[in-house]
């Protein structure tokens, strides 16, 4: 999943950097390079913000020059969640389906967490969805930390 983002100079020397699909996540760096790893600490952290307030996680529809690339983790994580609040699925509900204890249901949700894809798989059917996967050559082969720089 490809958040685009707005990279600017400030005026103290920063990088500011905005998500237009997240307007709550803000952040900053002293270089580009360093603007971009934040901007994904600022996405995930609106995740987590959202997911906390039982709120829809948009998907990206921004266009820009700049982006950043989620783990392919994170994207599932974000379909589980908007499959739930789209079922009427809260966490017990989702704990009792898959004979799970609560805190397993907060792990598979929690952005930071890594879960396998095993668990992922799991708990999308539990919600009434399959996790499908897809591989394609790689666009950039500069990788720093799930940001890519776009081309």
């Amino acid at each position: 999943m490809r958040y685009a983002i707005r990279l600017r100079k400030d005026t103290n020397g920063t990088y500011l950097v905005t998500v237009p699909d997240l307007p709550e996540a803000i952040t900053f760096g002293e270089t580009p390079a360093e603007a971009k790893l934040q901007a994904i600490d600022a996405i995930e952290t609106a995740m987590m913000s959202r997911i906390a307030d039982r709120e829809a996680i948009p998907l990206p529809k921004a266009k820009g020059k700049y982006h950043v690339d989620l783990r392919p983790a994170i994207t599932a994580k974000i379909a589980l969640w908007n499959a739930m609040l789209k079922q009427g699925l809260g966490k017990a509900a989702l704990a009792r389906k898959l004979k799970w204890h609560l805190p397993q249901v907060d792990r598979v949700l929690d952005v930071r967490h890594e879960s396998t894809i095993s668990t992922l798989t799991d708990a999308l059917t539990a919600a009434g969805y399959a996790l499908s996967v897809s591989v394609s050559p790689s666009r950039n082969a500069r990788k720093r930390h799930g940001a890519r720089e776009a081309a």
